[in-house]
This record gives C-alpha cells, sequence and structure tokens, in this order.
C-alpha cells in the first residue's frame, strides 16, 4: 500500500513491538516520495504531541518514531516536519528551562504520578531536548540557504537560558559530533581531519559541483546580510550568530574543498575558489566585532560589512566567471559519465531479464515434475489399497483437484510472466527514448551550455524505472516462492491422506486383537461364574443357619429386658422411699432453723426453696419446662467472595481512588439525640477472653454454648417468664459429657441468697454424667435489679479440671422485637421529636461477639435489613441500618444498629409516648448494654 491512514499510525504507536513494524512501514513510505503520505504522518504526530488527551507512552513513541524517520534526512519529510510537528515539541523542550537537573522531566504529569509516569516524563523532556540540538546541526540551513526552523528553535532556546545536552542517551545520537552553536570562540575541526570525515572517497565530479554550491550559499548570505544592514529594524530580533555559524562552516568546507582539488590536479579552479574566501573572511571578522559589542553601538563595523556586501556586488561578474568555469567542467565530466551509467545499467537489465527467463522455465519444469510424481503416487495407491475403494476414490478425487489447482497456479504464472515481459519491453523502449534525448542534448552542448536540471531530471526518471523493474522483478520472485509453497502444501495433504489410510489399517489390526483378547475373557469370566455361583449357594445355606440362632437370640434378649424393667422398677421405688425419708430430714431441719431464727431474733433470709425437687416449685408450677435435651453447635461463617467495583461504582466514586476515600468525603445524614456514654463492665475483666466472649454472646438469643471443650459442652437455653406480674429468668443448663466412659463431677451454685429468689433441679445426691450423655439442670431466679447485670455462678470440677461457670442474668435477654415491615418502621422512627431520642457515639465492633450480618441477624430475631444495600456496605460505599421495634416488659422502643464501613457502629434509640425518668434510664441501660456486648471498651466502675 502506497498510504498511510490515521488509526494505521495510531496502532503503530500502542507498544513498542508494533513501533518497529510502523518504523518500516513508513520509512518505506519516505524513500518512495509519497508527499501524501508524509503530510499524514506529520500531522497525526503533532496532533499526539499536542493533544493532552493521550496517553504519556503514545507521545513517548511519537519522538522514538520522529527521530527515527528524521534518521532518513529526506529533504521532503525534513521540511513537512519542521512546517507541521517542531511547534509542539516546544512545550517539552521549554519545560522548566532554568533547571538544570537532567531528571527535570518527571514531574511533567504531575507531582503526584507513580514511577511509570515519572520515567516517561524524564525520557520524553530528554530526548524531545536532545532531538532539536541534534537536528538544529544537521538540518541548520532551509532550502533557499537561511537558518532552518531547526536553527531558529534552538537559538530561541539558548536565549531563554535553557540548560542543553552535551551527551545523548538514546538510540541513534550517541555518534553525532554537535557544534558549540552560537559560540563566537568556535573552534572547527582541522582539515586532516574533516577530509577523513566528511569528503571520504570523493570523486573530482564530486568536488567541483560542492564547490558551486557553497559558492552559491555564499552569495546568498551575502545577499541577507546587504539587507540585514540596510533593514535593521525588520531583523532587530535575528541572532547574527546564527550566521556566523553558517559562515564558520561554509569558509571550512571551501577550504577543505580547495584542497581537494588541488589533490585532484585542479589547481586553477582551486585558484579562483580561494579568491572568494577572503572576503568570507573579512565578513566573519566583522560580525564577531558586532556580536563583542552588546548594545551593537560600533557605528563603522557596521559601514564596513555594509561596504563589504556591496563590494562583493560589483564583484559579481567575477563569481559568474567562476561559477561559469565550475560549470563547464562539471558538463564535460558528468556528460562522460552518464553515458557509462546508462550503458552499464542498460547491459545490467539484460542480464536480470535473461535469469528472470532462466529461472521461469525452471519453475515450470518444476510443475511438470510435481504432476508427474503426484500421478505415480496416485496408480501406486490404486494397487496397493485394492481392498479400500471407498478411501481410494476419495483420495483419487481430491488428486484431481490438486491437479487442477496446480493447473491453475501455471496459468496465473504463465500470465505473470507475459506481463512482466510486457513491462520490461515497454522499459526498454522507455530508456532508449531518454537515451535518445540526452543524445540529442550532448549535439546541442556546442551551440547551448547543457541544462543541468534537465539532466538530473532525466536521470531521476531512469532511476525510478529502474527502481521499478526491480520491484516488479522481487515481487515475481515473491509469487514464485508462494505458489511454490502451495504445491508444497497440497502435497503434504495428500501425504496425510496417505498416512491416515496406514493408520485405519493398524487399527484395524488392533480391534481383531482386541477382539480375540475379549473372547478368551469372557471364557474365563464365564468359569468364574460358576464358581461364585456355587459358592453363593453355599453361602445361603449359611445364612439360613445363622437366622436361626438370631430367632433364638431374639427370645433369649426379650426375656433379659422383662427382667431389666422389672429391676428399674423396683429400683425406682427404692429411690422414691429415699427421696421421702430425706425430704422429711430437710423440712424437720428447716423447722429448727425457723424456730430458732424466731427465738435469736434474726432478720429473714431470702426464700429459697429445697433444691431436693426436680418439678418446679408449687409457686411455679405454671412456668414452661425445658426440653430434657438440647445440642448447639458453633455458628460456621461463611465465605462470601469479594464483589469487584463496577463501572457505574467507579464512576461514582471519582476523583477518589476507593470507596473508602468516597465514604470519608461523603456527605452524612445528621442525627439527634441525647448522647449517651457506654462502658464496659469492670467484673468482666477479671474473667478470661475466652470467657468474656460466651458470657456476651449469652446476653443474646435464646440458646447458646457456655463453654466446650473435646471432654466438655456446656450449653444454655433461657426464657423470661412472668409470675404475678413478676419477672423471674429460668434457665435450662445442658452438661454434656463427651467421653465414652462415666464422669463424676461435683457441681455446686455460689452465693444464691442475694438473689431475691433462687431454685434450681440439682439433687444433692448427683454426681455422675454416663458416657455421651447429657445432664440436664433447671433454674429458676428473679434479680433483686432488673436492670443491673448479675451472674449466676457455678463450679464443676472433678480429678481432671476445675470450671468457673457465669450464667448471665442482663437485661437483654427479656427484650422481645415485633414482627413488623421496614415502612411501617420508618413511619413510626420519623414521627418521634428530638426530645424522646438517645444516641450512642460511634464506637468500634467486637468482631469476636458480632461476627458477621447473619450472625447478628440470627442472635436478634424480628430485626429489619434492607438486602439491597449490604453489597454497597461489604465494598464500603454506605452505612448499613438494622431496625427493630422491641418490647421490654410493658414497654415499646424503636431501635436502629448502624454498621459503618471500617468495623464501626452507632445505636439510636427512639420512643413515641410520654415516658417515666425511670422508664427512659432504662432505655439509656439498653443502649448501653448492647453496646457492651458488641462493642469494644475500656473496663470502668460505673
Amino acid at each position: 500500500m502506497t498510504e498511510i491512514t490515521k488509526n494505521e499510525i495510531l496502532k503503530f504507536l500502542s507498544s513498542e513491538q508494533m513501533l518497529e513494524q510502523g518504523i518500516l512501514r513508513m520509512k518505506q513510505l519516505i524513500e518512495l516520495k509519497n508527499e501524501l503520505a508524509c503530510k499524514t504522518i506529520c500531522l497525526v504526530l503533532y496532533e499526539i504531541l499536542k493533544d493532552q488527551n493521550f496517553e504519556p507512552t503514545t507521545k513517548l513513541l511519537a519522538i522514538k518514531l520522529s527521530q527515527e524517520l528524521m534518521n532518513l534526512k529526506d529533504e521532503q519529510f525534513v521540511f513537512l516536519y519542521g512546517e507541521f510537528v517542531l511547534n509542539a515539541l516546544k512545550q517539552y523542550v521549554e519545560f522548566r528551562p532554568q533547571d538544570s537537573n537532567p531528571l527535570k522531566g518527571q514531574t511533567y504529569f504531575g507531582e503526584n504520578g507513580n514511577q511509570e509516569l515519572k520515567q516517561v516524563g524524564i525520557q520524553l523532556v530528554s530526548m524531545s531536548l536532545q532531538c532539536i540540538q541534534v537536528w538544529a546541526q544537521v538540518f541548520a540551513v532551509n532550502r533557499k540557504g537561511r537558518p532552518s526552523e531547526y536553527l531558529v528553535l534552538y537559538g530561541e532556546l539558548k536565549e531563554k537560558g535553557v540548560q542543553l545536552h552535551t551527551k545523548f542517551q538514546f538510540q541513534g545520537m550517541q555518534n553525532v559530533d554537535i557544534y558549540p552553536l552560537f559560540n563566537v570562540c568556535f573552534q572547527p575541526l582541522n582539515q586532516q581531519t574533516f577530509k577523513q570525515i566528511k569528503f571520504k572517497n570523493l570523486t573530482p565530479d564530486d568536488a567541483i559541483r560542492l564547490a558551486h554550491n557553497y559558492l552559491q550559499k555564499k552569495e546568498e548570505i551575502q545577499i541577507y546580510l546587504s539587507q540585514y544592514c540596510q533593514y535593521q529594524r525588520v531583523y532587530e530580533n535575528f541572532d547574527l550568530s546564527l550566521i556566523l555559524f553558517i559562515i564558520e562552516k561554509i569558509n571550512f568546507d571551501i577550504e577543505s574543498l580547495v584542497d581537494q582539488l588541488g589533490d585532484f590536479g585542479k589547481e586553477d579552479i582551486a585558484s579562483k575558489v580561494s579568491m572568494e574566501l577572503d572576503n568570507l573572511n573579512i565578513i566573519k571578522k566583522l560580525i564577531i566585532a558586532i556580536i563583542s559589542e552588546p548594545n551593537y553601538s560600533q557605528f563603522d563595523i557596521w559601514i564596513k560589512l555594509r561596504q563589504q556586501c556591496k563590494q562583493h556586488q560589483d564583484t559579481s561578474t567575477q563569481i559568474n566567471e567562476i561559477k561559469a568555469l565550475l560549470q563547464q567542467k562539471f558538463d564535460e565530466t558528468h556528460q562522460k559519465n552518464t553515458n557509462n551509467s546508462l550503458n552499464n545499467e542498460l547491459l545490467k537489465k539484460k542480464q536480470l531479464l535473461e535469469q528472470i527467463e532462466k529461472q521461469i522455465e525452471q519453475k515450470q519444469q518444476q510443475l511438470v515434475q510435481l504432476i508427474d510424481q503426484l500421478s505415480q503416487q496416485q496408480q501406486a495407491q490404486l494397487s496397493s489399497n485394492s481392498s479400500d475403494s471407498n478411501v481410494l476414490s476419495t483420495i483419487q478425487r481430491q488428486s484431481q483437484s490438486l491437479e487442477n489447482q496446480i493447473q491453475e497456479q501455471n496459468n496465473k504464472i504463465q500470465e505473470f510472466i507475459n506481463m512482466l515481459q510486457n513491462k520490461n519491453h515497454e522499459q526498454n523502449i522507455q530508456i532508449q527514448t531518454l537515451q535518445s534525448q540526452i543524445n540529442r542534448q550532448k549535439n546541442d552542448s556546442s551551440k547551448n551550455h547543457i541544462n543541468q536540471a534537465q539532466t538530473q531530471q532525466l536521470q531521476l526518471k531512469i532511476d525510478e524505472l529502474i527502481n521499478d523493474l526491480e520491484i516488479i522483478t522481487l515481487k515475481y520472485k515473491f509469487q514464485c516462492q508462494i505458489e511454490e509453497i502451495k504445491i508444497k502444501q497440497e502435497l503434504i495433504v495428500k501425504e496425510n491422506y496417505n498416512l491416515q489410510i496406514q493408520i485405519n489399517e493398524q487399527d484395524l489390526l488392533i480391534i481383531k486383537n482386541d477382539h480375540k483378547k475379549e473372547q478368551k475373557e469372557n471364557g474365563e469370566l464365564k468359569s468364574q461364574i460358576q464358581q461364585l455361583q456355587e459358592q453363593n449357594e453355599q453361602l445361603q445355606i449359611q445364612i439360613q443357619q445363622l437366622q436361626k440362632q438370631n430367632e433364638q437370640l431374639q427370645i433369649q434378649i426379650q426375656q433379659l429386658s422383662k427382667q431389666n424393667e422389672q429391676f428399674l422398677l423396683d429400683k425406682e421405688q427404692i429411690q422414691k422411699e429415699q427421696n421421702n425419708q430425706k425430704l422429711k430430714t430437710n423440712n424437720s431441719k428447716e423447722i429448727k432453723i425457723k424456730i430458732q431464727e424466731v427465738l435469736e431474733g434474726s432478720p429473714k433470709s431470702p426464700k429459697i426453696p429445697s433444691p431436693l425437687s426436680n418439678q418446679f416449685p408449687n409457686e411455679l408450677k405454671k412456668f414452661q419446662h425445658f426440653p430434657q435435651k438440647l445440642d448447639l453447635s458453633n455458628f460456621q461463617v461463611q465465605f462470601k467472595p469479594k464483589i469487584p467495583l463496577t463501572e457505574d461504582k467507579i464512576l461514582m466514586i471519582f476523583p477518589h481512588q476507593n470507596p473508602q476515600e468516597y465514604y470519608e468525603h461523603k456527605k452524612k445524614t445528621q442525627k439527634f439525640g441525647q448522647m449517651i456514654q457506654p462502658f464496659q463492665i469492670k467484673q468482666l475483666d477479671r474473667i478470661n477472653p475466652e470467657a468474656q466472649k460466651f458470657f456476651k454472646l449469652s446476653c443474646l438469643g435464646q440458646q447458646n454454648i457456655l463453654f466446650e471443650n473435646d471432654q466438655l459442652k456446656i450449653c444454655l437455653d433461657h426464657r423470661t417468664q412472668i409470675l404475678e406480674e413478676k419477672f423471674y429468668y429460668t434457665f435450662g443448663l445442658y452438661i454434656n459429657n463427651k467421653k465414652q466412659q462415666t464422669e463424676n463431677f461435683k457441681i455446686e451454685f455460689e452465693n444464691t441468697e442475694r438473689f431475691k429468689y433462687f431454685w434450681s433441679s440439682l439433687q444433692r445426691n448427683e454426681n455422675s454424667i454416663g458416657s455421651k450423655s447429657t445432664k440436664q439442670i433447671e433454674i429458676a431466679v428473679r434479680s433483686n435489679d432488673d436492670l443491673q447485670t448479675d451472674f449466676v455462678k457455678l463450679t464443676i470440677s472433678n480429678l481432671n479440671q476445675n470450671l468457673k461457670i457465669q450464667i448471665p442474668i442482663h437485661i437483654c435477654q427479656q427484650i422481645q422485637y415485633e414482627n413488623t415491615s421496614l415502612s411501617k418502621f420508618e413511619t413510626k422512627w420519623n414521627e418521634i421529636v428530638e426530645e424522646k431520642a438517645f444516641i450512642t457515639p460511634i464506637f468500634s465492633i467486637n468482631m469476636e461477639t458480632f461476627i458477621n450480618i447473619d450472625h447478628f441477624m440470627k442472635k436478634i430475631p424480628n430485626l429489619i435489613l434492607d438486602n439491597n444495600k449490604v453489597q454497597d456496605y461489604d465494598q464500603g460505599f454506605d452505612d448499613l441500618e438494622i431496625k427493630g421495634v422491641g418490647q421490654y416488659q410493658r414497654f415499646q422502643f424503636f431501635i436502629i444498629f448502624e454498621l459503618i464501613p471500617q468495623n464501626k457502629m452507632q445505636i439510636q434509640i427512639r420512643y413515641n409516648k410520654t415516658q417515666s425518668e425511670d422508664y427512659q434510664l432504662i432505655l439509656k441501660k439498653i443502649a448501653k448494654e448492647y453496646a457492651f456486648i458488641f462493642g469494644q471498651f475500656q473496663p470502668t466502675t460505673n
């Protein structure tokens, strides 16, 4: 393709690997002198470097692409690049101009960029500045012989004090020698070194042409200086050091060329060219004198400079004579070289065509050989595989199609060869026509000097035709290689079919062998089945005998079971008699104690019923009993994978980097209410952390685990029961023995006399728990103060362990929550005024008791949760409110547990009716106790 689009260029600038392909493609277009493609490349590069919407890495790759393309030194591309793109580089090279730090580019894309972005900024600024320095030296003069855009931009940077590079780090600029631009003390290379570098392999014809060009540039500079002296105000912003630099280079080049012409034996031309050096040296000295004066006040120097330039205009006739002499010498040498080169090129083209014809004949012979091979393979396959007629017919059809394809490819190659020969014939005609034009110009040279520009144009056309012929030849070779590859592919397909036939034959042999093996195995299996059947009959006889024995054993078991039942009845009767006897004994002791208290005048102790009965006492007969067994298991935390952020969520939190920052800056809803301070119960500070966890969890829900290890498991079931408007805490305590043998435990309650009422079903002589069995103990307690957190202390001990169990008596155990809807709750909640609201400060959640939302909802039933907001809370975007309508004794209240991201919580309580101060104290107590259960606080005496 001879064109390139913007999208293609952007695709090439997407990565380093794609850039390498893009450089090859764009270099080809530039070398083909495709002006439209050059303009497209320059415009896209300008847009990338100028527009802030492009990625920094794309801008860096654009600079690298520019450097590679400029290294071609194509005059057309250099001109277009300076016209369109150079202005976009100013923003990079002028970044922090006074800063000499080579790493100053790390802040180009901002102070807070990551390390990769800083590295891109350093390379972008450094490479841009280095490119300007190199291009200002390499492309110092434009097409008109005046300072180029690159040199002017470099002068502006120098004037602004931009810190310039002396060493170059990136590819393609390590070996570039930079002249010290704008330096009055400019010291050029010595003549010997310059000859070795710049005029290496120079021919006499080239030396004459270069001398002619340098004199032309010298003439243009002197004309320009004459205008500069006459119209100083127009050029007042122009730096004379630019002209000085150009004069230095021209002067040095002319001196070197004069020596080279002397070496070639062209002394007459060398002597006339050297005469112009004196005038150029005078102008150089005058410019140096003007630059050394800051205010340009040396008017005598200005007058001398103007006179010197004017004197040059008076001696223009002499210069024209020198130029005419140079032109004549060049024409004579050039005509000889042109004739020889054309003859050599025509001879080469004829030889190339002969080679192409030979290659075409070889390709045709190869095609015929391939067709013969295919036919031979078909005959061999038909003779060797007569049994597989279907497969062979398929292969024959495919072979026929392959031959047709090969014939088509052969026809295409023949057409391509004919087209190539026609084009070659046309090329020869054009070359002969051009050569005849050159011969006519040679015949007319005696009358008029040959026009160098027309000769060069004709030579360029010849070169283009030769290049086109080479391209067509390469295309033909490439096409022949493609066709040869296709034929080889078809042969490979044919070989694959042959291999497939062989594989099928081998598979048939394998199947036959497998069938024989299966027949042998079946015979062996039949014999084994017969043996198993015989064994089965014997086993059936043995089973019948065992069944008869089993029936006899069942009869014996039934007899033993009847004897056991009778034994248990006798034992129960004996136990009842012993209990009655103990009850009478205890009653007589209590009567004696009461009589003694009356006689001594001692105060009455709390009423403590006798713990001898395993049933509720008479005054508590209406209470509901607990089940005989209870087996609880710990709550299993289910792993929930973290849900990634969607594009909508990412746009919502922008410009924040994460949901946490978004939540911190989010406007919060203002809450009102009287602030209350939670606290940690000081008595719990003496309990180990594991026991504290069980204690707090026991304050919530109906059933909980108080203790568990590999030997023992203690569960608790509690209910708040009402009798004659008095609230009782009733508990079912379950002690499970996990061992395989019976264990003896000593179970004792401590300090029960401090309660208003205490009763338990524990019998004094019950001290053993069977293996893998559970002992139930029922407890009824009435506390002295319902608002005060208290404990029922219990000691369970044996030879191996001594456990201290604390059964909580807590206000939160008496709270019941109504089953209501979210809309009803919010309606009532919003109607409550500020005076009827309490609120805790935000506190950290104790995750050992809270665990997660599912566990929280399970421990406090009938709470209300908006499931649509759970995901936002888990991701850290928003709060999550868990709401409920609570009932404590005869009072109703409304509560919100507000979960805040980063494991925080805040509790709000409101009531909708006018209540007494005691009721308000109860609500404050509820809020504090919930905070005590779910929060983390330091112990206090409150």
